[in-house]
C-alpha cells in the first residue's frame, strides 16, 4: 500500500533514531517495548553540525537534506544572513543592504525606490567622471566594481518596486538583520567567556595535580628512607626514649651502601678528594684533617636523574652511616 507522506517521513525519522533490527523486533512482537535514546550520543560522533530551522547541535543525518552532503565539523554556530523574501529567483533586499552598506557611497536622501534608483544613477555619472580623469589603474579598477554594485543596487530598486513591497519593509528587514547581528556577538562573547572559564579551571587542576605529585614525591622519599625529623630525634634523645625508627633508618643506610646500583652510575670519594676539588666548601674546625680520610661520601645515581649522597665513616675496619641526603635536579 501507498504510505501517507507524513507516515513515510515518521519511518524515516524512526530509522534515524534505532537500527534496524530493533524495528523489527517490536513490528513482529506484541511486547510493549520501551526505547530510550543515549542523551549524551554527540560525545561519540563527529560529523556535528547546527540544524538550520531549530539552531541545535544535532548529527548531519538528522539534519535538513541540504546540509547531509556537508563533511566539514562545526562545533560554532555559523552566522547566516537573512536573505530577505525571494522575488524572481533574487533576493533584492539583501542586494541592496549590501549596497546602501558599502563605504564609498554618500548618505542616501531618498525615500522611495524611483528617488532611490535616480540617486544611485546620479553617483554612477559622477563616478565614470572621476575615472575617465584618474591615473591610478587600482583606483580605477576600484571605482568600476563600485559602479556595478550600484547597477545592481538599481536592479533590487526595480524589482522591490514593481512586486509592491514599500521602502518601510526594507527597514524591518534591515533593523531585523542588525539585531541578528547582534544576538550573534553576545553568542560569541557567552563562547569566549566560557573557554576562558574552562582554560582557568584547566590551569588550576594541573597547578593542583603538580602540587600533589611533589607531595607524593615526598612521601615516597620519606617512606624509602625510614627517617625522622630532627625534632623527633632530639626530644627523643633528651627524654632518653630509643626509637624503633632510627634502627631502621640505620639498616636503611647500610642496605644503601651494599645496594649494587646495576645500570646507574655510583662513586665513593673521601672528605679529602672533595675538599681538593672544592666540592665540600668548608668543614668544621673541630674535624682534625687527620680524620678527613676516614669519612667517604657515595654519590648513588638514581633513575629520575637525581642523586642520593651517603656519608660515612669507617674506623678499625667498621663502617658507620652518618647520615644521607638527596642531590635533586630542580
Amino acid at each position: 500500500p501507498k504510505l501517507d507522506p507524513e507516515r513515510k517521513k515518521q519511518l524515516v525519522w524512526y530509522h534515524q533514531l534505532w537500527p534496524d533490527y530493533m524495528l523489527l523486533i517490536a513490528e513482529r512482537t506484541s511486547v510493549q517495548h520501551n526505547f530510550t535514546v543515549q542523551h549524551r550520543f554527540l560525545e561519540f560522533h563527529k560529523d556535528l553540525c547546527f540544524c538550520r530551522d531549530c539552531r541545535a547541535p544535532i548529527l548531519r543525518s538528522m539534519a535538513p537534506r541540504e546540509q547531509r552532503t556537508r563533511s566539514d565539523l562545526r562545533l560554532i554556530r555559523t552566522y547566516r544572513p537573512n536573505p530577505g523574501k525571494k522575488i524572481d529567483d533574487k533576493f533584492p533586499q539583501k542586494t541592496l543592504t549590501d549596497v546602501l552598506s558599502m563605504k564609498e557611497l554618500p548618505p542616501i536622501k531618498s525615500r522611495d525606490w524611483i528617488s532611490l534608483k535616480s540617486e544611485f544613477e546620479e553617483i554612477q555619472k559622477a563616478t565614470r567622471d572621476r575615472i575617465s580623469k584618474t591615473q591610478n589603474k587600482a583606483t580605477a579598477q576600484k571605482d568600476f566594481q563600485f559602479v556595478e554594485s550600484l547597477e545592481k543596487g538599481k536592479m533590487a530598486c526595480d524589482l522591490l518596486r514593481t512586486s509592491g513591497h514599500q521602502p518601510g519593509g526594507m527597514v524591518g528587514y534591515v533593523l531585523q538583520c542588525i539585531e541578528t547581528r547582534a544576538d550573534q556577538q553576545k553568542y560569541l562573547n557567552r563562547l569566549s567567556d566560557g573557554k576562558s572559564g574552562i582554560e582557568n579551571d584547566q590551569k588550576e587542576y594541573m597547578e593542583k595535580v603538580k602540587k600533589m605529585v611533589l607531595s607524593l614525591k615526598k612521601v615516597v622519599q620519606v617512606s624509602e628512607e625510614a627517617s625522622l625529623p630532627m625534632m623527633f630525634k632530639a626530644k627523643a634523645l633528651e627524654k632518653t626514649k630509643p626509637l624503633k625508627f632510627q634502627s631502621v633508618e640505620r639498616e636503611n643506610r647500610r642496605r644503601a651502601v651494599n645496594d649494587i646500583h646495576a645500570g646507574r652510575p655510583s662513586v665513593t670519594l673521601s672528605l679529602g678528594s672533595l675538599r681538593a676539588r672544592k666540592v665540600v666548601a668548608w668543614v668544621s674546625s673541630e674535624l682534625p684533617r687527620s680524620h678527613y680520610k676516614r669519612i667517604s661520601f657515595t654519590f648513588n645515581g638514581k633513575d629520575t636523574g637525581d642523586w642520593q649522597v651517603i656519608v660515612m665513616h669507617q674506623d678499625k675496619g667498621k663502617s658507620h652511616a652518618l647520615f644521607q641526603f638527596n642531590i635533586t635536579r630542580a
